[in-house]
Parts: structure tokens; C-alpha cells; sequence
């Protein structure tokens, strides 16, 4: 059975180059369909009509030159294979891009038809199968947001319906105390003032969630302040920690900010809070600590608990998928090892730090990630 044409954008200026690429794609007849022009701007009009399979995409264009030419494509149109046209100076620049996910790069005057063929090719099934794998790192990540969620369901009920019953208690009194003769101004004043109070409160528990629920894997970064992040982290997690008496801690530079994907760093820090409850609740000393630091490079975020670390027998294997030390039916050991993809996300890193006397996660974020493309 014949294959389906496959329509190849051609992104090149150079008449010579593009001549002897559209050669090389017309000696595959019946499989290419190619399309030439020689401007970034015309391309992106072009793969905005849509119909485009992949794209041949020179790095040197009057209106576009070095890694911003691939980086614009990639951010306007993610899903389609990009492979770059190099020359033998520009090699470097294509083992760059090849790292940050572009699918393939081909180096001028060093290429048949062959060769570009199978290339072509190659990026198509390399884009489906990260695209697939996005998919698919997004639904573990929904299905651990809504585990966390589901463990904290029960002290976020609590933690709402007590500010809600002592509103509920106030308003009667308001009104009670308007009716008598002689009300006290004074009193209903500091009833109303402590309405407000608890409305703020509940505010704070709502906004940590819708925070948390929003789907941030295609946000850009933008800059947030890391406090901010941390304290509307906690309020979904407040209650638990009450509960079971457990002291909560925070260190955080109120002026140091971050530039990253707040959701994201919500749900890291939310599994490290987790992880951290879990490990203290039935130990006699019950304490959290969340702290950060600003570095030359980077900016660390480390959350330390009571524990008494992390054996050595299983750090090698904590950040691996559905690796778990709970027991059945308490967790599916997704948390770390999404927060550690998460992480990459970002270009940082997450480790535990051995020499702590205590179990201490450490997350460090480069304060301005090199590429975005993703």
C-alpha cells in the first residue's frame, strides 16, 4: 500500500541550498510534498494554515538567525518535527537544539537523499512519541494532584466548615444584637470585623486550591514571588498539620522571587509536605521546616522534617515511578518522581541531602532556566 505524501516545509534562503534540497525531495516523488520559502515569518504563517508534516528549518534567515529561529517555531507550534539545516560551523548549535527536543539536525553538503529521507522520517516518529509521552506524564500528573487532593479531602472539609459554622454563629449574633433596644455598636463592629477575618481565611484555603488544580504544563514562566507560593501551598495543607500537632516552620526571604511555573512549584512542594506528614505524624518530635536561599546561580528551596533521614538502601530508587514505602493502598509512588520531572521542567535539580541529621529534600532552580522550549 502506497504511503501517504508527507508535506515538507522547506525554511531556506539560500537559492543554491534550496534548489538541491527541493532535488532531494522530488527523487522521493509520491512521498514528499515540499514547500519552499525564506522567511521565518512566512513559514509561521504557513504552518498556522496548517496541512505541514515537518519542517527543514535553516538557522540563518534575513529575520531570524541563531537559536531564537528554532526556538520561535517550537513555541509557536510544538507539535510539529523540527529538523535544522546546519552548516559545518553551526554543528554545535544543532547537537544544542537536538537537546532541548528538536528532532533531528542535518549538516549542509553532507546529506543525500537517503539520508534526508530517513531523517524526515525519523522526526515524525520521534514527535509522536514525545508527544505521547507528554500526554502521558500529563495524566500521571492529574492523577497525582488528585491523590494529593484526596488526602488532604478530609482536613480541607474541616478546615472549611469551622470558619464557615463560626461565620454562621456570628451573623446570629449580629443579628440578635440588632434587635434589642439598645445594641452595642461596638460589639457588632468587632462581630463584623471578625466575619471579614474568617471570609479572608476561607479566602486563602480557595485560592491555595484553585492555585493547585489549574494545569500549568504549557505556562510560561513568569516571575513569583517564592513566599507567596509557599504560604498558599500550606493553607491546603494547614489542618492536617494542626491535627496531629505538627509544627510548621518557615524561612523564606519575603522579597525573594523565582521565575518559574507557580502551579508547578505548588504541587513540588505540596508531595514534599505530604511526604514530610507522613514520615513525622507518629513520631514523638513532629516538626516541618520549609527554607530558601538566594545563591549566585541558583535560588535552594529545601524542606526538612523531624525524621531521621532516608536509608541509604533506597535513595538510589525514591525518585523512580510507582516506587513507594507506604503500604498498600496509601500511596502509588508517583509524587517524587513527578516532582522530580517538574523540576527538570525548570533545568533545576531535587536530592536528598545525606549530610542533614535529619530527612531534608533540597530543590534548586536556576534563577533564569536557559531555554524554554516546552
Amino acid at each position: 500500500m502506497k504511503s501517504k505524501p508527507l508535506n515538507v516545509l522547506l525554511v531556506e534562503d539560500n537559492p543554491g541550498d534550496a534548489t538541491l534540497f527541493r532535488a532531494m525531495l522530488q527523487d522521493q516523488s509520491g512521498y514528499f510534498v515540499e514547500e519552499n520559502v525564506d522567511r521565518l515569518s512566512l513559514a509561521l504563517e504557513k504552518l498556522a494554515k496548517g496541512g505541514v508534516d515537518v519542517v527543514l528549518l535553516d538557522l540563518s534567515l534575513p529575520d531570524s538567525h541563531g537559536p531564537q529561529t528554532f526556538i520561535k517555531m517550537r513555541n509557536a507550534f510544538p507539535a510539529i518535527p523540527i529538523i535544522l539545516l546546519t552548516g559545518l560551523n553551526d554543528v554545535e548549535m544543532g547537537v544544542l537544539a537536538m537537546r532541548e527536543g528538536v528532532q533531528d539536525y542535518l549538516v549542509k553538503g553532507q546529506v543525500d537523499t537517503a539520508l534526508l529521507s530517513r531523517s524526515i522520517r525519523y522526526a515524525i516518529e520521534r514527535k509522536r512519541s514525545e508527544l505521547l509521552l507528554i500526554e502521558t506524564e500529563k495524566t500521571l500528573t492529574t492523577a497525582a494532584k488528585l491523590a494529593a487532593l484526596g488526602t488532604m479531602a478530609g482536613g480541607i472539609a474541616h478546615e472549611l466548615n469551622s470558619p464557615l459554622t463560626a461565620i454562621s454563629f456570628m451573623a446570629t449574633e449580629v443579628k440578635d444584637e440588632l434587635k434589642r433596644e439598645n445594641s452595642r455598636r461596638d460589639y457588632i463592629e468587632q462581630l463584623l470585623g471578625d466575619i471579614n477575618e474568617t471570609v479572608r481565611t476561607i479566602g486563602t484555603i480557595t485560592h491555595g486550591l484553585r492555585i493547585f488544580a489549574q494545569d500549568a504544563q504549557m505556562d510560561p514562566l513568569v516571575s513569583a514571588k517564592l513566599r507567596t507560593i509557599v504560604d498558599d501551598t500550606f493553607a491546603v495543607c494547614a489542618y492536617r498539620f494542626k491535627e496531629y500537632n505538627i509544627a510548621f516552620e518557615e524561612k523564606i526571604p519575603n522579597d525573594l522571587c523565582l521565575d518559574c511555573r507557580k502551579v508547578q512549584i505548588s504541587q513540588i512542594l505540596l508531595n514534599l509536605f505530604n511526604n514530610s506528614f507522613e514520615a513525622v505524624k507518629g513520631l514523638p518530635e513532629r516538626w516541618i521546616q520549609t527554607a530558601a536561599k538566594d545563591d549566585v546561580n541558583y535560588i535552594e528551596l529545601s524542606v526538612t522534617d523531624s525524621g531521621p533521614g532516608i536509608p541509604k538502601d533506597i535513595l538510589d530508587k525514591l525518585f523512580d515511578p510507582f516506587f513507594t514505602t507506604k503500604h498498600l493502598g496509601e500511596g502509588v509512588g508517583l509524587g517524587l518522581s513527578i516532582s522530580k520531572g517538574l523540576v527538570a521542567s525548570h533545568k533545576g535539580e531535587i536530592f536528598v541531602d545525606e549530610k542533614s541529621d535529619h530527612t531534608k529534600f533540597v530543590v534548586r532552580l536556576p534563577k533564569s532556566p536557559s531555554m524554554n522550549l516546552r
